[in-house]
């Protein structure tokens, strides 16, 4: 308000003022604004160095995120790959089982007519070919096998 009316007074009418330069009568103000001068660009120039580390860490935390949203994407495909795979071979083993018991089973038609009967065949010949591979499993390998008095059909007196 006192520095409008210094112009005014005066006739002028002030449209900007612009501060191209200043100097201090004081060399002891003077060393105190240097010091502020320095202090406040210092901060300026940590401020400005923590903006870009932390635009630097976003940015890989970003692209981390993004690594790990294809990783995901990745082990699901490889997922869904191995399943489709496993239900294909199963699939195709059941395939093949459902042939052979037709073929054992049809075999015996005309020696055995009760289906009944010729299922309960095959079944006995599976389970015998189970207990092949078992047998001969344990034969070649260093497997112990325990057996209890019930599972021998043993009876102690």
């Amino acid at each position: 308000a006192q520095s409008e009316s210094f112009y005014m007074d005066r006739g002028v009418n002030l449209q900007s003022l612009e501060v191209t330069k200043f100097e201090c009568v004081e060399t002891e103000l003077n060393q105190i604004l240097q010091q502020i001068i320095e202090e406040t660009t210092n901060r300026i120039n940590a401020l400005a160095k923590a903006k870009s580390e932390n635009d630097i860490k976003a940015a890989k935390l970003e692209a981390d995120i993004l690594l790990e949203k294809q990783r995901t994407a990745f082990l699901q495909t490889q997922a869904e790959n191995a399943r489709l795979q496993a239900e294909t071979e199963g699939r195709a083993a059941g395939e093949e089982i459902l042939e052979e018991a037709n073929t054992f089973i049809g075999g015996l038609n005309e020696t055995i007519p009760d289906v009944a009967k010729r299922v309960q065949l095959y079944q006995m010949h599976e389970s015998m070919a189970s207990r092949n591979v078992d047998t001969r499993q344990l034969a070649n390998g260093k497997a112990q096998l325990f057996l209890t008095p019930k599972e021998l059909n043993l009876k102690l007196a």
